[in-house]
């Protein structure tokens, strides 16, 4: 009967450590999936800051035209 009950025991702390390391990596996925977001947020900046960017040296380059056209 005791050797059921180690038995038992030593599959319920394994259930335990297994739930416990479960847990603990579903929050990295979290702070995973939070980093992620902000690296997208990041990249469409950096995307709109391009298109200013190329828009404004699209008039520039109009700009330069008027300007060597007087």
């Amino acid at each position: 009967m005791r050797s059921i009950h180690r038995e038992l025991d030593a599959i319920f702390k394994h259930f335990y450590r297994s739930l416990q390391m479960l847990e603990d990596q579903f929050k990295l996925c979290q702070q995973l999936r939070a980093q992620v977001e902000d690296y997208q947020k990041q990249t469409d900046l950096v995307r709109a800051c391009l298109l200013s960017l190329n828009g404004i040296t699209h008039n520039l380059d109009q700009i330069e035209k008027l300007v060597l056209g007087l």
